[in-house]
Order: structure tokens, then sequence, then C-alpha cells
């Protein structure tokens, strides 16, 4: 990653990085001397704001009292923790190392040594799970004081551990419409707990978005490091392989492991649609017409019309904004406006 950084040290322009964000994976399983290298490394070769967002994904068993300690020293001032359940028995179907104790000590020990702006991840829609269960998660997650929440519904891949057990017929999804009303239920009780539902699976308290996850969905550069690490600059994607051994040795050799993928005009205003239809934001009608030469709320009038009409869709100066009923389609919804 260092030789890589070597190698892609002209991909920002010299913007500056605003953000750094280690993951995904399991970045708590590096020394505190191999993350040390990574970030002297990022700094020296980037111009960093200093006030920058430096972000750690974690597992609960990884955070020590003393790693967080080393962890808040290295200048990392976000931690992004995988606490996904509290409750030992979905833990373990879920085959995760921690316990939910386990996961409580982290998090109140990420407290003590001063960390303030705390991501915890929630996982609903498990299969034979009841909604006690939720609501028992729920309520101890928030008695943890975080200021950002993620959560997801539980989805099963095909060539995973869950996949191959649903194949086997060893495993049925979780009921659509008990998903919904566990969807529903996360929703309405962290708006009343103060935070705001600013992109289908995040929320933050005012103040505590997630900067990192927000340029995506602003449509930001960022540069990726790393195998399977993505880059995006606006007018193309980079792709870098996921196998470690090909990466080595691909990076050794001083040639960069990856592909490339041009974005036509048309490409990128459906990722503008398909990402920000999914936050609190919605579709800038101004942005569109102004970086594409399109006047999208005239083209679109019927769907537009539909959707308010259905509950799902909102105006609000010029930006066109799901509702909550909306978000749960986010993405079937935003095939409909994509450009053919």
């Amino acid at each position: 990653m260092i030789k890589e950084t070597d190698l892609r040290k002209d991909y920002l322009q010299g913007q500056s990085v605003r953000t750094i964000y280690l993951g995904g994976g399991t970045p708590s399983l590096l020394t505190s001397g191999q993350l040390q290298t990574i970030l002297d490394k990022v700094y020296q070769t980037f111009s960093v704001h200093p006030e920058a967002e430096v972000t750690l994904e974690a597992n609960p068993d990884d955070l020590s009292h003393d790693t967080l300690s080393t962890l808040w020293s290295l200048g990392v001032n976000r931690l992004s923790i995988g606490i996904q359940s509290f409750d030992d028995k979905i833990l373990r179907w879920m085959n995760r190392a921690h316990s939910g104790p386990e996961a409580i000590s982290a998090v109140t020990n990420a407290h003590k040594v001063g960390f303030e702006n705390l991501s915890l991840d929630l996982i609903y829609g498990v299969p034979n799970s009841s909604p006690s269960r939720l609501e028992k998660d729920l309520a101890q997650l928030l008695q943890l004081n975080p200021v950002h929440i993620s959560a997801y519904s539980l989805t099963i891949e095909p060539n995973t551990v869950f996949g191959r057990r649903q194949q086997k017929g060893k495993l049925n999804a979780a009921d659509d419409v008990e998903v919904v009303q566990e969807y529903n239920y996360i929703t309405q009780n962290l708006r009343l707990a103060g935070f705001d539902h600013y992109e289908v699976s995040n929320f933050g308290k005012p103040g505590f978005y997630s900067q990192h996850n927000t340029s995506y969905w602003h449509q930001i550069p960022y540069l990726g490091l790393g195998p399977s690490a993505h880059s995006y600059n606006g007018f193309s994607r980079s792709y870098s392989i996921a196998n470690n051994a090909k990466y080595i040795k691909t990076i050794r050799q001083g040639i960069l492991p990856m592909e490339q993928e041009d974005l036509s005009e048309k490409d990128q205003l459906n990722e503008y649609v398909l990402t920000r239809i999914r936050t609190q934001w919605g579709i800038d009608m101004e942005k569109i017409q102004n970086n594409f030469n399109i006047d999208f709320r005239r083209k679109y009038t019927t769907v537009f019309t539909r959707w308010i009409e259905e509950g799902l869709a909102f105006w609000r100066e010029g930006h066109f904004i799901l509702t909550e009923n909306g978000l749960l389609l986010a993405d079937s919804l935003a095939e409909e406006l994509f450009l053919e």
C-alpha cells in the first residue's frame, strides 16, 4: 500500500484530503506500527486538512482500552464499530467473534479514551428473530450514546456461508413484511432520539454525519488504496484487483493492478441519481440542468407526479426527495429515472 501510494500520488491532483477511511475488512487487526506507517505516508504524500475526519472500522473484540488509547494517539478521531447485535445467540449465528458484553465494554472504553465521534452498526432483518430482540438491541445501542448509527438489513449473497446455507434449504431469509416493520421501527425511534435519517442506512446526530460517506453521495473525488479498492475522479472509476498475492506481486513490479471504467455523461447522470435519491438532500434539478443540460423535472413530470400521489416523494426548494416509504424502494425507483 505504501508503494501504491507512491504510484498514485498525483491521482487527486493536489486536492485537499478531508477524510481518511481505514476499512472495509478489519483494519483493527493491524498493529499500531502498521497503522502509523500508513497514516504517516498519507500525510507525507497528500495535503491533508488539519481537521480531517480519520475513521477506522473495528470489531468490538479488537478494541481493548490500550488499543483504543493507541488509536487515539495515532490521530484516529472516529470509530465505526461493527456491533450488529447485543444478543449472543444472534452473534454466534452470524459467526461474530465478540459477545454482547464485549461490545458494550468496547464502546464504554472508547468514550473514556476520548472518542466522541462513534458510529455503531446494527443489523436487522435477521431470520427467526423477534421484534423484542430488535427493541432490546436498539435500546441498548442508544444507551451507549453514539452520535451515528448505521442500520443494515441482512442480505444473503451467493457464494457466502449464508448463501450456501440458503441453497441447501437450511436458511430462509426474513419475511419482507417483517423487515419493513423493523426498518420503520428503527427510523421512527432514531428520529425521536434526535438522529437525522440522512441516507437509507445512515442516521446521524446534527454535526456528526459521516463526512467520508457523504463525499461519495456528493460525487467528490476519492482515492482508494489496497486490494479491491475503488477510486473515482468525476470522469472515471478504477478498481484494484481483489487477489492479495497478485496485488502485491504487481505493485512490487511498479505496475498498478487495476481496471478503469470511463464514465460517459449518461453514466455520470445515472450515478448521480442513484446515489442522491438515497439521501435527505434528494435530486437537485438545477445541478442536473447546469451539469448535463437536461430539464429533468420536465422530462420526468409524469413519474414525479405519480410518486408524490403515492406518498413516495415530495418537492423541497427544487430538490426531489423520497419519503421514508420511498426510501424503502430507493434503488428500484432510481432505475425509473436512468437514461438509456
